[in-house]
């Protein structure tokens, strides 16, 4: 999914959820697309036009985009419970979590990666155009449903 998507359904969850506003929407933005991160190496290193940016490849992605990053950022997560604001860690967790049930959901993983390369695809996107139309009707629906929000 696009950043656009990770963040605005990160916020519109975190805002149902903790009913957190817009002081908490840097650290939304931030840990909702951090992940994504991983794929600027990749991206210049294979740049073949706008197609290479919108058709981000599985490999591009590194072990922490997958459910070994989820163990390790969970970990970390117990432990700064702790010592950090409960509801700060929460949201950011949620980012975390929600960006990785969307790329699940929207494209193909490595759930076991680096112990597996072996590709998971739910195929709810039958094709590559459908899913770039879903994408840009999500990017909308979702952007106009959390500036509703705050009216």
């Amino acid at each position: 999914m696009n950043p656009f998507v990770h963040f605005f359904a990160s916020f519109l969850v975190a805002r149902t959820v903790f009913g957190v506003g817009w002081e908490y929407a840097a650290i939304i933005l931030v840990f909702s697309i951090i992940l994504d991160m991983d794929h600027i190496p990749y991206f210049f290193r294979s740049f073949n036009g706008v197609r290479t940016f919108v058709h981000i490849h599985v490999s591009s992605r590194s072990r922490f985009q997958e459910l070994y990053g989820l163990t390790v950022l969970s970990v970390i997560a117990s432990v700064g419970y702790f010592f950090f604001n409960h509801t700060l860690l929460k949201v950011i967790m949620l980012c975390m979590v929600m960006h990785f049930m969307l790329d699940f959901l929207a494209g193909h993983t490595r759930p076991l990666y680096p112990y597996s390369k072996d590709e998971v695809f739910l195929s709810i996107f039958k094709t590559f155009k459908t899913r770039i139309f879903v994408e840009a009707f999500l990017t909308i629906i979702l952007g106009v449903i959390l500036w509703l929000s705050f009216q």
